[in-house]
């Protein structure tokens, strides 16, 4: 074979191309899972990003009732401007159960996933299951806080005399310490 003639493509060897699909792939599982590469999702990085995954999902469930019925549920219960919230069973059930007053077309707007052991995701009280609240990663519920005024502004929990934060809903997680008032490790939806 001299070096102009032309390999056919079926009769090319393929072990080049195995192997390096073979490295970069290796490569790849080696940083995810390999803790002190830096580049891989950590324990707490992971955790972090359920909790905004859960906020996202309420968010489009809002979202989705205000677009159904051209009004927010957080108006339609009342909530007042700047005020914290809980992501419990009055804010949850008009969007999961298909029985609530404030959603008579009977529209499921949220399925959240259940919560093991009270943790990362819908969380039902033992006794009766009619009490909800949805919970973060770490077991505690999720704050909402509404602009009910409609000028697409929120006062930021973190820094009351601060800018505003251009949203009409936001929502946030204690983290793992488990206090909203310690802000460094809290998850936010707006951030």
């Amino acid at each position: 074979m001299d070096a102009t003639e032309v390999i056919p493509p079926g009769n090319r060897p393929r072990w080049g191309c195995v192997a390096s699909a073979v490295l970069v792939l290796g490569f790849g599982v080696f940083i995810l899972l390999h803790p002190t590469t830096n580049c891989g999702p950590t324990k707490g990085g992971a955790q972090r990003l359920q909790a905004q995954t859960a906020m996202k999902g309420l968010y489009i469930a809002l979202a989705g009732f205000q677009a159904e019925y051209e009004v927010s549920l957080t108006g339609r219960l009342g909530f007042k401007e700047n005020e914290d919230h809980l992501a419990d069973e009055v804010l949850l059930r008009p969007l999961i159960d298909a029985k609530s007053e404030l959603n008579p077309r009977k529209t499921r707007f949220y399925d959240p996933p259940e919560g093991k052991k009270g943790k990362n995701g819908l969380w039902r009280a033992p006794a009766d299951g009619q009490q909800m609240q949805l919970r973060d990663p770490w077991g505690g519920p999720y704050r909402i806080r509404s602009d009910s005024d409609g000028d697409g502004k929120i006062v930021n929990p973190e820094d009351p005399a601060g800018e505003r934060i251009f949203s009409s809903v936001i929502l946030y997680s204690a983290g793992p310490d488990q206090d909203f008032d310690t802000w460094k490790d809290n998850v936010t939806s707006w951030k």
